[in-house]
């Protein structure tokens, strides 16, 4: 692996090597032209100084002032010997001088004429040894300077930079995930760009600590969310399942509930409301579930208007179902959602399975909880598993499996059953009856798929097909009579209560030339426990269209006189349960008789169901009753067999 350290010796060598080369070459020229000046100088002083002399001399045949002057002239270092010749070695033009390597030729002159010349010969030893003793000085300076260099070289840098350097690794090195946000300090005061990678670093290590919080928080929240209800903040769905394989793995309790909550109609709130009033709701069945039971059981929403709870201390099933009922009396009390503004009471369902009872895995305590929640919808009552049930859970789910179907096929039919004047023994109108015959499992009751209509949100499609139905019957029947027919139609809350119902009313009527006054709307008890100012202004505005509105049922949920005069109801039907034992029961007979004058008192018409008796009838025609309906009188018939004209 090759590291900083070697890199910036190998460099600092090479650098020594490349400087120590380039001065050593440099004082090499420099050593050569010193000699070749220093010899040109000798030439020089020769033709300066000695040259005129010799001249002279040789002229004058003065062979010791000759011998004389060559012997000075060799004294030079560069010059190993000289030669004189009087005759003409070779042609020499004034000013010039031949020059090989072994010597130098020099003319002698006499008024311009030459008349012989000298030769000097060079001592090229001497030019050697000169540049050769330069060259082992430089060698000698390259082998003592290089190492020197490349040492201070190194030095240097290390002091500078690879101390700084290896410091900021190690500090690097001892930072994790756990010491993120530690800062990196030195001893003492680093150079500049040492300085600016440390705090570099530093601020990197801030940024990743911060990154790093972010990403435990997120990590957390994802945690959360998988296993917690954003909306209630209870345990969800996942974290009810796994919580229970912990419990029956750990078999710490002889018996273990699987209550499954559910509520019927949720879906209307936030239809009606919008979600926000929904989950209002639901926080606030949280919260009530906990007033009660958060010590006792492990609470979590299942999934949208359901609840789970598993108890964790040691219950009976006595204890159970005194439980399952106080929870569903509290789930049912009138919730007010200060938010929304909203007074809201929805029916509660709870299903319960029992461990080890009635089964041993977790899947199957949840599922059979879950279908015995739905059956409490029916029974409007707490179900507790009986393996005997399945048969009723499966034909159920088929039933709104089928339904489906039917509602996008409009697979139904109308039964109409005549509402009789007591007095006069005449029809006055009809009641429509849905009625459903499945291809495949055939006739359904409408107790079996009504309600899972409204669990379903299929409820307003199948009343607005009757709706239309019942207004083109309603037409034919009063072209065939040439008198107007009237008709009462059965309207859910969930209908009446949407935006829609007025229009698809309003539309119904026009399309089939209806009169508004041949059309009675009969609507449940439940209504009387919602917001009644809003109820009332829909009310006012179907009255002023010359439509009626009764109320039907009365008597067996929430009504009383009390809430009846805050309401603007035409008609008042005494459900069939008073009717049918006022024979029997003279407290019910005494209320029957009262219902009647008091509605009287309210200018409201009364209408009395279920007259299967004569004396039934007669006591009612007693009471001053305005209207029947019962087995008495008609049962339900199809529309080709009505007789608007028949007297009972």
């Amino acid at each position: 692996m090759r590291t900083i350290t070697s890199k910036l010796i190998l460099s600092s060598v090479l650098f020594a090597i490349l400087t120590t080369g380039i001065y050593t070459g440099l004082t090499l020229m420099a050593t050569v032209s010193n000699v070749r000046m220093e010899f040109q100088q000798s030439i020089d002083r020769f033709k300066h100084v000695h040259q005129p002399s010799l001249e002279e001399a040789i002229w004058n045949f003065n062979d010791s002032q000759v011998q004389q002057i060559i012997e000075g002239v060799t004294t030079s270092s560069y010059i190993k010997r000289v030669e004189v010749e009087a005759l003409p070695y070779m042609e020499l033009e004034s000013g010039t001088m031949p020059v090989d390597s072994r010597f130098i030729s020099l003319p002698l002159n006499r008024d311009d004429q030459q008349f012989a010349f000298i030769r000097l010969y060079l001592d090229e030893s001497v030019l050697e040894a000169g540049i050769k003793d330069k060259v082992i000085d430089a060698l000698y300076f390259l082998l003592i300077f290089l190492p020197l260099q490349a040492l201070a070289i190194f030095f240097v840098v290390k002091w500078s930079v690879l101390d700084g350097l290896q410091l900021v690794t190690s500090k690097i090195a001892q930072l994790s995930f756990d010491r993120m946000g530690h800062q990196i300090s030195f001893p003492r005061r680093q150079p500049y760009e040492i300085e600016l990678i440390k705090d570099s670093i530093n601020d990197l290590s801030e940024r990743l600590e911060h990154e790093q919080a972010k990403a435990v928080a997120y990590q957390l929240k994802l945690e959360e969310e998988s296993n917690y209800d954003s909306i209630t903040r209870l345990p969800n769905r996942k974290n009810c399942q796994n919580y229970l394989k912990q419990r029956l793995a750990a078999n710490d309790m002889a018996s273990l509930f699987v209550v499954h909550v559910d509520f019927i109609n949720f879906k209307s709130i936030n239809s009606l409301h919008g979600n926000a009033a929904g989950d209002e709701f639901l926080v606030a069945t949280k919260t009530a579930i906990e007033n009660l039971y958060a010590r006792d059981f492990y609470i979590s929403r299942y999934g949208n208007d359901r609840f789970v709870l598993l108890n964790k201390t040691p219950i009976t099933e006595g204890n159970m179902v005194t439980i399952a009922g106080h929870l569903k009396k509290r789930l049912e009390d009138m919730f007010q959602l200060r938010e929304s503004g909203l007074s809201v009471s929805l029916s509660a369902a709870i299903g319960i399975a029992q461990y080890p009872k009635d089964f041993t895995n977790a899947e199957q305590l949840l599922l059979s909880a879950e279908r015995m929640a739905k059956l409490s919808k029916k029974n409007a009552q707490v179900v507790f598993y009986q393996g005997t049930l399945d048969k009723e859970i499966n034909d159920r789910d088929r039933i709104r499996h089928l339904l489906f179907r039917a509602v996008q096929d409009q697979d139904f039919f109308l039964n109409y059953q005549p509402i009789v004047n007591i007095n006069t023994g005449q029809i006055s109108g009809y009641e429509a009856l849905i009625r459903w015959h499945s291809s495949e499992i055939g006739f359904v009751p409408p107790d079996s798929f009504i309600g899972i209509a409204e669990e379903e949100g299929m409820i307003i499609p199948i009343e607005q097909w009757v709706i239309r139905q019942a207004c083109q019957d309603i037409a034919r029947l009063s072209a065939q009579e040439g008198r107007p027919i009237n008709v009462a139609i059965n309207v859910s809350y969930l209908h009446f209560v949407a935006d829609s119902f007025i229009d698809t009313l309003k539309r119904a009527l026009d399309e089939a030339g209806v009169s508004p006054s041949q059309v009675e709307v009969e609507l449940t008890e439940r209504i009387l426990a919602e917001d009644g100012k809003q109820l009332e202004m829909k009310m006012r505005y179907l009255k002023s269209m010359g439509i009626k509105i009764s109320i039907d049922d009365f008597g067996t949920g929430y009504s009383a006189l009390n809430y009846i005069k805050d309401f603007s109801f035409d008609l008042l039907k005494i459900d069939k349960s008073f009717v049918q034992s006022m024979l029997s029961n003279e407290k019910n007979q005494a209320l029957v008789k009262n219902i009647i004058r008091l509605a009287h008192d309210l200018d409201i018409k009364v209408i009395a169901e279920g007259i299967e008796l004569d004396e039934q009838y007669q006591k009612l025609k007693l009471f001053n009753c305005n209207y029947g309906q019962g087995y008495l009188l008609s049962k339900p018939m199809k529309f080709d067999d009505l007789e608007p004209g028949a007297r009972f």
